[in-house]
């Protein structure tokens, strides 16, 4: 399987990337971060899974776009079995948890829509899937 992923840390073509330096959490908004925790609270060993894994966008364009946002240096392509994906969540429900949260029950079933997978709700949207997988090769390296 192919995703992408952006990233601040240099790796060779062929090199294998596994868990990250840091936990992603601290590289959050306070609003992000919000919705993290819940996130991390529903799933079983939500720390450990989130703070541990590599997270990979499934669409190039999805990552290309996140990419040029986050600011990061390298953008990515790996290559990883089915059996490392750990996770699967469309972002569009971190979003919405992240618009939501003056409304704790709005709040509550985006949190359970990501968790769950959900199709979105808005058939409008194009899905944005993040996996979370434990190893990836890198296939290729593309610079800022």
């Amino acid at each position: 399987m192919r995703g992408y992923r952006y990233e601040h840390r240099p790796f060779a073509i062929g090199e294998m990337m596994l868990a990250p330096e840091v936990d992603s959490f601290l590289r959050l908004t306070p609003r992000e971060q919000v919705v993290d925790r819940a996130i991390r609270d529903i799933l079983p060993n939500g720390d450990d899974l989130r703070g541990s894994s590599i997270y990979i966008w499934e669409d190039y364009e999805w990552a290309n776009r996140a990419w040029q946002l986050r600011g990061s240096p390298f953008l990515y392509e790996l290559e990883f079995d089915a059996s490392d994906i750990l996770f699967r969540g469309d972002v569009n429900h971190y979003t919405d948890a992240c618009d939501a949260m003056d409304d704790r029950k709005l709040f509550d079933e985006a949190i359970a829509r990501y968790r769950e997978n959900a199709p979105l709700l808005n058939h409008h949207l194009r899905p944005r899937v993040e996996l979370l997988v434990a190893r990836a090769c890198v296939t290729s390296v593309i610079t800022v």
